[in-house]
């Protein structure tokens, strides 16, 4: 009995008889082994690659293929291709299930003004400038929403197409003065004498008068100043949903006393006058001036 077997191949075996003196010829043709593949996909009616080869839609059934791996892609308009490796087993059923993922959509957000915090489905994604503010959104339906201080928030819905390229604009209106979106906030109107003072407030300088200024409610400390005159240091509270309004008034500086002061003992005149720098100076020197004589 002749029995031939190859990798791949199914096996053939024949008895022969063989006669002394004589050549028996025997011819054999291996069948490869073979297996039956199945591809669905969700949405059906994409496109079935096998290898590169272009075996039709889904879903697909291809029979008496050799043992062996394959790569499928399966593609489809709108959606993400998909490449997988499978393999096929002798005499075996390989199912082979897959979900393809849509395209996401490209959107340009602009806003008037820039600066305004885009909202995509109540999550933040980032902020609008001039060059617009580029994201790739899965396609569907979204909610999105623009808001920046001081401006009333803005929200739309936007159809994202898949693979395709928009973009939104939306306009933001200045909220009144005294109106905030958020509950917590306050606001300070500091106005007085002389005008154009500077005030520092949280580490930012304003100029007066500084009109319905936002802020947190809690407790506050600003400092005015102004050439001239003798500066102030200011506390005040601040209550949510309030404005609280200040009026300052900064007493001249003696100039007369100023140079008094200088006289008893050099720098206190600046220091009096609020010229710290010069005041730390004319002391330095004075106090280098008597170190002198004394160790002369």
């Amino acid at each position: 009995r002749l029995i031939l077997t190859y990798e791949g191949y199914e096996r053939f075996a024949k008895s022969v008889t063989v006669v002394a003196d004589t050549t028996e010829i025997v011819e054999a043709e291996l069948v490869p082994l073979t297996g039956d593949l199945s591809i669905i996909t969700t949405p059906a009616n994409s496109d079935v690659f096998i290898n590169d080869e272009y075996k039709g839609k889904s879903p697909l059934t291809l029979q008496y293929l050799e043992v062996g791996d394959y790569f499928i892609k399966i593609t489809q308009t709108g959606y993400q291709d998909e490449v997988t490796k499978v393999s096929v087993e002798w005499n075996q059923l390989n199912t082979v299930e897959k979900t393809l993922k849509s395209l996401p959509g490209s959107v340009a957000f602009y806003s008037v003004p820039n600066g305004a915090e885009v909202l995509i489905d109540n999550k933040s994604r980032g902020v609008t400038k001039s060059a617009g503010l580029v994201l790739d959104i899965p396609a569907g339906s979204h909610k999105i929403s623009m808001k920046k201080k001081g401006y009333i928030t803005e929200t739309t819905e936007i159809d994202v197409k898949a693979g395709e390229t928009t973009d939104l604009e939306l306009s933001l209106s200045k909220l009144p003065d005294g109106v905030s979106e958020d509950p917590n906030m306050g606001w300070i109107s500091l106005t007085g004498t002389p005008k154009e003072s500077q005030i520092v407030l949280q580490g930012t300088e304003y100029t007066s008068p500084l009109k319905y200024h936002e802020l947190r409610k809690g407790s506050y400390r600003f400092k005015v100043s102004h050439d001239g005159f003798k500066s102030k240091n200011i506390s005040f509270d601040i209550h949510a949903q309030k404005h609280a309004e200040y009026k300052f008034l900064l007493n001249p500086i003696d100039q007369k006393r100023a140079r008094k002061l200088a006289l008893m003992f050099p720098g206190r005149g600046h220091f009096y006058a609020e010229k710290q720098s010069k005041g730390f100076l004319f002391m330095a020197l004075s106090t280098a001036s008597i170190y002198g004589a004394y160790k002369s």
